[in-house]
Order: C-alpha cells, then structure tokens, then sequence
C-alpha cells in the first residue's frame, strides 16, 4: 500500500466498516461509530484529521452501501452476509492493511 492510500479517507472506511464485520458483535454499525473508528485509524497513522458521520455516510453511499433510516442514535448500516462480503472485496482491492488474513464471522 502507498503512502497516499494509507490515509486515504476512502480506504479507512472501508478498514473500519471491515473491523465492525470482522467482530461481529452486532447485526449493524451506526455511521457515527465507523467515522470514529476512521478517525482513529488514520490518529495511529500519524493523521490528526477529523471525520464527521456526514463526510462516512457520503462515502458509504459511494462505495454502494444502502444504510437504514435514521433513528435516535443516528444512521446505521447493517452488517449483513452480503454487506461484509462486499467489504471483504472493495478492502482486497484498495490493498486495505490485514484484509489477506481476515477471517470474517459473518461469512
């Protein structure tokens, strides 16, 4: 992976939407909690960037995800088979760090 690519905020959110299928602790994951997630990814890549959930859920939508309406907590994504299969894809073609070695529990 690239320098560039490290940080990019496309290819962090793909990393951490694939960590929340990886745990498969929940059946979805609010937008809010994958940019904080991105924001801590790129904090240990040496970015000192923000990301807000409108800036993830614009890039969620561009890479294809459909996310559930709002509710009190915010917008979420389910984390369905499908979902984290594409996930596995997309973090395979952006080179997305440990993607190779991921087994994944939701397929």
């Amino acid at each position: 992976m690239d320098a560039a690519n490290w940080v990019d905020l496309t290819t962090v959110i793909v990393e951490a939407i694939l960590l929340y299928c990886r745990e498969a602790k929940a059946e979805h994951v609010y937008v809010g909690a994958v940019a904080k997630m991105a924001e801590k990814i790129l904090h240990g890549r040496g970015e000192s960037r923000s990301t807000d959930a409108g800036a993830a859920g614009q890039r969620i939508k561009a890479l294809g995800f459909s996310t559930e309406r709002r509710d009190a907590r915010g917008v979420k994504l389910l984390l369905s088979t499908g979902v984290c299969a594409r996930v596995h894809e997309l973090a395979h073609l952006l080179d997305v760090p440990g993607a190779r070695e991921c087994e994944c529990r939701r397929m």
